[in-house]
């Protein structure tokens, strides 16, 4: 999951500019096959990934 998500906010600005719902179509794209037991174990890659961004716009 970690590795997954520091690729969405690779090159985030481009990807937005093209597609304005860019980060929910990869959030959904992350999340839609995990189980409730995968998406709990997943807590704390999310939390690592969050702590590592440095533009507050992503943390909106």
């Amino acid at each position: 999951m970690k590795n997954e998500l520091l690729r969405v906010f690779e090159n985030w600005e481009a990807e937005l500019g093209k597609d304005e719902w860019y980060f929910s179509h990869c959030y959904e794209e992350l999340t839609k096959d995990l189980s409730s037991s995968d998406a709990f174990t997943a807590i704390p890659d999310v939390i690592s990934v969050l702590l590592t961004v440095k533009d507050a716009y992503l943390l909106k």
